[in-house]
């Protein structure tokens, strides 16, 4: 609970900008998915919409659980790019809801995503 807090904070201490990665879709629902079964994936895709070029910060997860692979290099205006959300059900039971955020532009704007699953 201390770093969902830390993670939240840190992701607000920037400014209140309105980002310009556009997101096609800010949640997914893995469905059922079997512990056994192991990881589950999903590809989020984001437009900058912005007029210069944009470079993630980071993603932060609100668990170890979920790890976040992304661009490393600046997202040129019109650009497209990825975020690839992977969760790892083990020790899971039923519904799960974790939240991902998205943190761009020395930290002047934040992103966030949401993946949920009914792990059995």
């Amino acid at each position: 609970m201390i770093r969902l807090l830390f993670i939240f904070a840190a992701v607000f201490a920037g400014g209140r900008e309105e980002s310009p990665l556009r997101f096609d879709d800010r949640g997914h629902n893995f469905g059922t998915i079997r512990e056994a079964d192991g990881e589950v994936s999903h590809v989020f895709v984001f437009t900058n919409v912005g007029s210069e070029p944009v470079v993630i910060d980071r993603v932060v997860a609100s668990c170890g659980c979920v790890a976040g692979d992304y661009p490393r290099t600046p997202v040129v205006p019109g650009g497209r790019g990825e975020i690839v959300v992977v969760f790892e059900p083990a020790g899971y039971r039923g519904r799960v809801v974790k939240s991902i955020a998205v943190v761009s532009g020395g930290r002047r704007w934040s992103n966030f995503l949401e993946i949920k699953a009914k792990v059995k």
